[in-house]
């Protein structure tokens, strides 16, 4: 079976536990010594996906499947960026799940649906509808807030993919401020992106108010290829044995610069 299928900037440490036990249950020599070249992708692409189903209380959407790393896998991802519509999730290994729809037009979001659940806590959802000048929240919370003069995205951490509509319709080489609403939070915060073409893909440097980095690699305009934060021991990357995975592969040498 093959699946192309962080609400904080942190992982808890109980999360990572839970992850190595259920990947760990075989020798670390047979799944993935010497990280992050795995001896045997294969059997590792299938112990995610054996994690996914055991940890998921709903479904995940269909798309592309990644996998963030520390020393070893700490969160799973999915994702499916279209043309006007972007979807992911996001599974901890609390099972707390997260999952993201937001439609565009025009090269702004118009509506967005985001559902966090975690097994025995109260569901948070959020729901948002542009409205003019306005973007009107019900669910969970349930308030208008002023639509950003800048462009502008919504994506809660760890589902930066989401960004991936507004980043490609940006100038090139050039940097520019946007904002991105944060629905687990209920809070905005202000980036400056730059883009810039390198063959057949789009790297973006991200900048937050803190000066810190964070790089994206996106392929063909809608794929998650690579994600690192600057000062972290941590990458973003497809889920090995995924036909996302080879493109990775295909472009890895070119990520060493971006570290």
């Amino acid at each position: 079976m093959r699946l192309d299928y962080e609400l904080t900037k942190t992982t808890p440490v109980s999360c990572r536990f839970v992850f190595a036990a259920f990947l760990l249950s075989a020798p670390a020599t047979t799944v993935y010594a010497q990280q992050p070249a795995l001896r045997d992708p294969a059997l590792f692409h299938d112990r995610v996906v054996r994690v996914i189903h055991q940890l998921a209380s709903r479904q995940l959407p269909v798309g592309d499947t990644l996998v963030t790393w520390t020393s070893q896998p700490v969160l799973f991802h999915t994702s499916a960026i279209g043309t006007d519509t972007a979807r992911a999730g996001l599974l901890r290994g609390d099972r707390m799940l997260g999952t993201a729809t937001v439609t565009w037009a025009i090269g702004e979001p118009t509506t967005f649906a985001v559902e966090w659940t975690t097994p025995g806590k109260p569901t948070l959802d959020i729901r948002g509808v542009r409205r003019g000048t306005v973007l009107r929240i019900t669910g969970t919370h349930d308030t208008v807030l002023h639509v950003p003069v800048r462009r502008w995205a919504v994506a809660d951490y760890g589902m930066e993919a989401l960004l991936i509509p507004l980043l490609r319709e940006l100038p090139r080489n050039a940097a520019q401020r946007i904002a991105v609403f944060r629905p687990f939070g209920m809070h905005w915060d202000t980036l400056t992106a730059m883009v810039r073409p390198q063959g057949a893909t789009l790297i973006a440097e991200l900048r937050d108010a803190q000066h810190s980095r964070t790089w994206m690699v996106i392929g063909d305009g809608q794929h998650l290829l690579w994600l690192h934060q600057q000062g972290q021991e941590m990458e973003r990357r497809p889920l090995e044995g995924t036909a996302r995975y080879a493109e990775y592969a295909r472009i890895r040498d070119l990520l060493a610069d971006l570290r």
